[in-house]
């Protein structure tokens, strides 16, 4: 069992609970701390709230309070300097946000531009500018559409095993997917008269091109998520 896992099971009070305090903390200042977001945004979402990848702007801004209180939010391109250099990363934390979602610019980015505050966006490069739709989010549409008969259907005849009375699909259990699920998603959006181009065109979820000419390069750093987000 890691150190951590230890120290977080033991009781906290008297003096094993101020011993175990001061372990925990000195533990945390040689940790690099980063923090993860996918979708900051007020309108529910079937992309990301069954996952629960997204956060409201008010939440998200209540996180910055007390992040901006106990830490120094750095840029990940200050956290790699550190630690390439072996100077210290104590008290500070790194703000990531994962996919590019449209609304890591047009939401996350004005609250953290207004905090001068940077933000890593790791976005899918297949998808900026909404040409396409990632397979975890065709596989949202299908179910959200009452399309997960078809789905089923052609997951089994495609070789996937079937599942028991009752169990529903678990979307999120990418143990179960094969690396053929991209295509055989879009053939069965072809079936319902969809293509991911068209809904990504249509609801247009990722970062557009503009957004990222327009962001202030000082506050906002991009990293690689692959080009497709593959199974």
């Amino acid at each position: 069992m890691h150190v951590k896992d230890v120290l977080a099971k033991l009781p906290f009070e008297g003096t094993t609970g101020r011993l175990v305090r001061t372990v925990r903390r000195r533990s945390s200042d040689q940790m690099v701390k980063i923090a993860t977001y996918h979708s900051i945004s007020s309108r529910p979402s079937f992309l990301t709230d069954e996952a629960g990848l997204r956060h409201d702007p008010a939440e998200f801004e209540l996180h910055l309070d007390y992040l901006t209180s106990h830490y120094h939010i750095i840029s990940l391109r200050e956290l790699v300097e550190r630690l390439r250099a072996g100077r210290s990363v104590r008290h500070a934390v790194v703000l990531t946000f994962d996919d590019g979602y449209a609304d890591n610019l047009r939401v996350a980015y004005p609250i953290l531009y207004r905090r001068r505050l940077p933000m890593t966006v790791f976005p899918v490069a297949g998808v900026i500018g909404n040409e396409d739709l990632l397979w975890q989010h065709k596989l949202c549409w299908l179910i959200a559409e009452g399309h997960q008969s078809k789905l089923e259907e052609a997951l089994l005849i495609n070789g996937y095993p079937p599942r028991a009375a009752g169990e529903s699909l678990d979307i999120h259990a990418r143990k179960s997917f094969r690396a053929d699920l991209p295509a055989l998603l879009e053939e069965v959006l072809r079936t319902v008269g969809q293509s991911g181009r068209e809904l990504a065109g249509r609801l247009r979820p990722y970062i557009e091109v503009e957004d990222i000419e327009q962001a202030d390069p000082e506050f906002l750093e991009l990293g690689n998520h692959t080009m497709t987000h593959p199974v």
